[in-house]
Formats: C-alpha cells, structure tokens, sequence
C-alpha cells in the first residue's frame, strides 16, 4: 500500500490531494485519487489486471469517478460527442449496450499472434468493438 497526501500549508486552507495505490496481487493493482476539502469533493478510482478472457491473454483497465469537477465534465461530454464517428472510420464496430454513468471500461485480448481484440465502454453513449490484424515486415 503506497499513501500520499498532498496539502496546503496556509492556516485557513483544508483543500488536499490524496492519493492511495495497492497491488492486490500478481496481475492486479487499484489507486484512488481524491482532492478538495479534506480530500472529499471530488474521486477518481482506477483499477489494472492482467489474466485471461475467455482462453487468450487479456489486460483490462477500469476507470469510475464519485464526482468530478464540471469543467471535466462539461468537456467529456462535448468530446463524447465525436467519439462515435471516429470509431467507426478508424474500423470499429459499435453496439449500443448498458454502461455506468461513472466507469470507463477498456479491455484487450490477444486471440492470435497477429490479432488484437479491444472492447472499450463509455458512460452513456455505447461499447466500441475492434478485432485489429498485427501485420508485420519481413526483410529479406
């Protein structure tokens, strides 16, 4: 378990970061970060493993918020709004499907040597599907 507070050193002034990061075991780890007044206003969880989906090496990394400031927000949102097109012409295939309101979702498989499937969740708007084909070079 690593822990770090950051805080102001002004005497009226409870505004703080804090931070906490834990491996919970060989393929997982999980860190919060909180910040304002006492470190309450606002958090950010991430979780990261490694293991496998279905039969094939996997790595997924999971982000949820409790609250976030509305400048984060407001710009999400607006972002949010091309990701859709941008997907689709970079050859991914979109379904809608029920997502959290506060969780990023993003998971890679690998089912071959040569192909790489990604699986990508984003609050409110839809899952993001793409089998990748790992081309390589050979110099001969």
């Amino acid at each position: 378990l690593v822990q770090l507070v950051v805080s102001s050193i002004a005497e009226n002034d409870n505004l703080k970061i804090c931070a906490d990061g834990a491996v919970l075991s060989k393929h997982k780890v999980t860190a919060r970060v909180a910040w304002g007044p006492e470190c309450q206003q606002y958090a950010v969880i991430a979780k990261a493993e490694a293991g496998v989906l279905g039969e094939f090496p996997a790595a997924r990394l999971e982000v949820e918020w409790e609250r976030l400031p509305i400048i984060v927000t407001t710009y999400a949102k607006k972002l949010s709004k091309h990701i859709p097109t941008a997907a689709l012409q970079a050859g991914f295939r979109i379904e809608r499907v029920m997502n959290s309101e506060k969780k990023i979702e993003l998971t890679a498989a690998l089912p071959s040597q040569r192909s790489l499937n990604v699986i990508a969740r984003i609050p409110e708007i839809f899952g993001i599907f793409l089998e990748w084909k790992i081309k390589t070079v050979n110099n001969i």
